[in-house]
């Protein structure tokens, strides 16, 4: 039974959602960045206008420093008044207090700006105390003359211009977070539909044309925990496809084990009526029904190592070679000749192990019955991608008159048509360690060890 999966319109309003959450997500984050930054150019505003008020402050003073240097020591408060009165048409000057340097720095002179924005002069300590309005900044300062302090200055001044300042630059950042909001919500949402959404849309959609899903999902709120539900449902469908196959597969070996065993059977059934006729047939015809019994059982010999084997696609070639020199030792009777066999584990598949093992019985058959030898070896080993294979007695020589590329005798043929098959080389002749004897030899490509089909044959 499938699950269902949602409808087009189902799916559009899940990734909508998605969506939107995405991009609800991402501009709240970007809102704290902003905020954050925000607050921080704030506190730079603030603080460089504060500086900037604190600058001006000092100005003041130093300009009142220098000038009532002359009026202090003259006691001339008409001069003074116009030096502080100068000074007070920047709007943001609250007070003046000039005190006379003696034991308890004595009021000399105050102005104070009244909230009607109008000037007091006040000479008092009790009128000080009466009138003086706090101020947020105050700058201090001494006067002297002739390198002696004569006075104390101290000024107040107001933040209000700094404060509008403030108020405008706030306004200011609010408006370009807000500006620069929009443009990036509007482009984080365009670069989600790009970047997000569209590959999770594909993904879903390949999701539910493999699992198969046409109905409509469950609703569980979360549109990731649909997702996941999704690729759940997939992985199960397969794993159980692949459970399948494996089942498949498992058949199917068994089909051909069943087959290679028949093969096997066939053929053994086939060299078993050879044999049988063998001993019906003239003598001078007994040896090719021998020949063609030893072919038949080898090719048979490898049909029943596949059958043994779990790949069903190669052959443990030295298990395979033990064996077939052992069925071709026992059909020819000699068991007078020492055979010595050093063979490599090799897999070979199983065109290249019939053609290779059809090489390999006329080549021992030949040995055994033509070269009155007392031993024989049969060696193969792999090298550098290519297998060798030779077969070596110590009997009587191969014949010098008898080329093996022109011979017209069955065996011979046979040995240089599949070598040809297999793309390989072969030589038959004398030993190369100057011992008597013959030896045949073929080295087959590992890696190009098919045999050619019609056309390829040359």
């Amino acid at each position: 039974m499938s699950s269902s999966a949602p409808p087009a319109a189902g799916r559009k309003r899940i990734r909508t959602n998605l969506q939107l959450k995405m991009v609800l997500m991402l501009i709240t984050i970007l809102s704290v960045v902003m905020i954050a930054g925000g607050g921080f150019s704030i506190a730079s505003v603030r603080a460089e206008g504060t500086r900037l008020v604190q600058e001006r402050a000092g100005r003041i003073v130093l300009r009142l420093e220098n000038a009532l240097r002359i009026p202090l020591w003259g006691y001339n408060m008409e001069a003074a008044g116009s030096y502080i009165l100068a000074e007070l048409n920047d709007p943001d000057l609250v007070w003046v207090i000039v005190r006379e340097s003696d034991d308890e720095d004595t009021l000399w002179l105050a102005y104070i700006r009244d909230r009607d924005r109008t000037h007091r002069v006040v000479t008092t300590e009790d009128g000080l105390r009466q009138h003086l309005p706090p101020a947020p900044i105050v700058q201090r300062g001494q006067i002297r003359y002739q390198q002696s302090r004569i006075g104390n200055l101290s000024i107040g001044y107001s933040d209000t211009g700094v404060r509008a300042d403030l108020r405008r630059s706030i306004y200011q950042i609010i408006g370009w977070v807000i500006a620069m909001g929009a443009v990036i919500a509007l482009g984080i949402t365009l670069l989600l539909r790009i970047m997000v959404m569209r590959p999770v849309n594909r993904l879903m959609d390949r999701i539910h044309t493999i699992t198969g899903d046409t109905g409509a999902p469950v609703n569980s709120g979360d549109e990731m925990v649909q997702l996941l539900q999704a690729f759940d449902t997939m992985i199960a469908r397969i794993r159980h496809r692949e459970d399948e196959l494996q089942g498949s597969l498992a058949e199917r070996e068994v089909l051909l084990k069943e087959v290679h065993h028949r093969v096997k059977n066939n053929f053994q059934i086939l060299a078993g009526l050879l044999h049988l006729q063998i001993d019906t047939v003239p003598t001078e015809a007994r040896t090719a029904l021998q020949d063609a019994y030893q072919r038949i059982s080898s090719m048979a010999l490898v049909h029943e190592k596949l059958y043994e084997s779990e790949g069903l696609q190669c052959i443990e070639f030295s298990g395979y070679l033990y064996e077939l020199i052992g069925i071709l030792d026992s059909a020819t009777g000699s068991g007078r000749l020492q055979i010595i066999i050093e063979a490599e584990a090799v897999q070979l598949d199983l065109d290249t192990a019939v053609s290779l093992g059809l090489i390999l019985n006329e080549a021992v058959a030949n040995a055994i019955r033509h070269a009155n030898a007392d031993s024989l070896t049969v060696s193969a080993y792999q090298e550098n991608g290519v297998l060798t294979v030779e077969v070596c007695d110590d009997g009587a020589g191969f014949p010098a008159e008898v080329d093996p590329a022109t011979a017209t005798s069955l065996g011979l043929q046979l040995i240089r048509l599949l070598s040809e098959q297999l793309r390989g080389e072969y030589y038959i002749g004398p030993r190369a360690d100057n011992l008597s004897g013959t030896c045949a030899r073929i080295r087959i490509p590992m890696g190009d060890a098919q045999p050619r089909q019609g056309a390829d044959r040359e």
